[in-house]
């Protein structure tokens, strides 16, 4: 039976993830702090990859939205989900709009990664399952399982990974300075990180850190970086990637320097997004 790592809660099951990245410890998974970070997911002390049908292979992943209750097992992390649609409900946000978001999560990390996602109504097949919490709990999850019959020298193979979002929180669609509502977009695009294999690298600065805020609404370079020690590179991907270290540091120049325009920090104590606890 394939283990679980569950970004989320911690147990003797789980894989150690550490929040801060300590200094040199990039041979690790781990990049330095700052506007680079990144932290690779680790399960039984191994990174974890998506791979192809042979090396040299494009890499291909079909995702799906659950289209009935389903329950997997003895995973705890999105041990069983619902159809999103109904979740989405309360805030307004049509079951199209909802797909239109996650089409355009998926296509941010298909412009850095050689990775093509690709929608199916096959929900017993697909690698990546999407839908709605039965037991309502913090934002969103990611549940990874491995593939436990074939053993590598490298990064271990992916089997299947499930993300599950609260249908009791509100969601919107667009930025807006309500720290307390989640934009999906955003949301979802972290969750397909941690599907993909990364962790979280910090507090912020990355999409991929623990913490919500609207600074900005694609990857950042560390995110980028981490990405790409796991997958082949776009040929867009190094532009896109000085792109957003040069947008990044300017924002970091305009607060340093007091600039009233310059984003602010999140102002409420969020939950981290693949993680469900109150960070201070």
């Amino acid at each position: 039976m394939a283990k679980a790592t569950l970004l989320a809660l911690t147990g003797s099951m789980l894989a150690t993830m550490a929040l801060v990245a300590p200094a040199g410890a990039q041979d690790r998974g781990i990049s330095e702090r700052g506007i680079n970070a990144y932290r690779l997911l680790k399960i039984d002390r191994n990174t974890a990859k998506w791979y192809g049908s042979t090396d040299n292979a494009p890499l291909e992943l079909t995702y799906a939205f659950v289209d009935r209750r389903m329950s997997f097992g003895s995973v705890r992390n999105c041990g069983a989900m619902q159809p999103v649609d109904a979740a989405m409900e309360p805030s307004e946000i049509a079951p199209d709009a909802f797909r239109r978001e996650a089409k355009r999560a998926f296509a941010i990390w298909e412009a850095v990664a050689e990775i093509r996602f690709v929608e199916t109504r096959d929900v017993a097949k697909a690698k990546i399952l999407i839908g709605a919490q039965t037991q309502p709990l913090g934002r969103a999850f990611t549940n990874v399982e491995l593939d436990r019959r074939t053993l590598r020298d490298g990064p271990q193979a992916i089997a299947r990974s499930l993300i599950c979002f609260n249908p009791k929180v509100r969601w919107k669609v667009g930025y807006d300075g309500d720290l307390d509502v989640y934009d999906l977009r955003y949301t979802m695009a972290h969750e397909i990180g941690h599907a993909l294999g990364l962790d979280h690298p910090g507090s912020s600065g990355q999409l991929m850190a623990y913490r919500y805020d609207e600074r900005h609404k694609t990857l950042q370079a560390g995110d980028i970086d981490g990405i790409l020690k796991l997958y082949r590179p776009t040929r867009h991907a190094a532009g896109i990637r000085l792109l957003a270290q040069q947008e990044a540091t300017r924002q970091a120049m305009q607060r340093s320097a007091g600039d009233a325009n310059a984003p602010d920090a999140p102002s409420t104590g969020s939950l981290g997004l693949g993680d469900g606890r109150t960070r201070p």
